[in-house]
């Protein structure tokens, strides 16, 4: 089943289903890029946890705050 938004807000994990190579082509981004990124939110207590199953998410507002929502 898919996900809704409100869903993510509320339990603050968003399931994937896809690789982080997978993910980068969506991107359009080489897989490293991709990576760094990934790094640097879990380094900033952003997100918690990236696996292809999931990620957890830590500070939703800092999140959204990166992203200019």
């Amino acid at each position: 089943a898919t996900m809704k938004i409100n869903d993510v807000i509320r339990t603050k994990r968003l399931e994937l289903g896809m690789t982080q190579e997978q993910l980068a082509s969506v991107f359009g981004v080489h897989r490293a890029t991709l990576a760094r990124a990934i790094q640097h939110l879990k380094q900033e207590a952003i997100i918690a946890c990236f696996t292809c199953r999931r990620v957890e998410i830590i500070d939703m507002e800092r999140l959204r705050h990166m992203a200019h929502l």
